[in-house]
């Protein structure tokens, strides 16, 4: 004998859509919304943040300090063959010396400017 509409337990509705009662989705049923995760996850997240961010600062340190050179030192440093590669933007050269340069060479003193 088949159980009557009055015996078969209630189910909940599917409608289909996410975040609705009875589909698994979304939400707790409780009402309380969005759960966060505990406190001691947010702590780990940070402490691998400060950790990744010294790594790289140990693996990769900055840029090495530039010093500004007239004109004409830079040409003869290309004559002598010490630049290594040139960047032109503009009205602005920006080149890498092979070997180290100091400016304004030992003995001399600043150029006023």
């Amino acid at each position: 004998m088949a159980p009557t509409p009055q015996q078969r337990p209630a189910l909940p509705a599917r409608t289909g859509k996410p975040g609705a009662p009875g589909n698994g989705a979304g939400p707790p049923a409780d009402g309380s919304g969005f759960r966060m995760p505990p406190r001691k996850a947010w702590l780990w997240f940070l402490a691998m943040l400060v950790v990744n961010f010294a790594v790289l600062r140990l693996l990769k340190p900055g840029a090495e300090p530039s010093i500004t050179v007239p004109y004409t030192f830079f040409k003869d440093e290309v004559k002598k063959g010490n630049v290594e590669s040139i960047y032109a933007r503009g009205d602005m050269l920006t080149g890498r010396f092979k070997a180290a340069v100091t400016y304004p060479p030992a003995g001399e003193s600043t150029p006023a400017g």
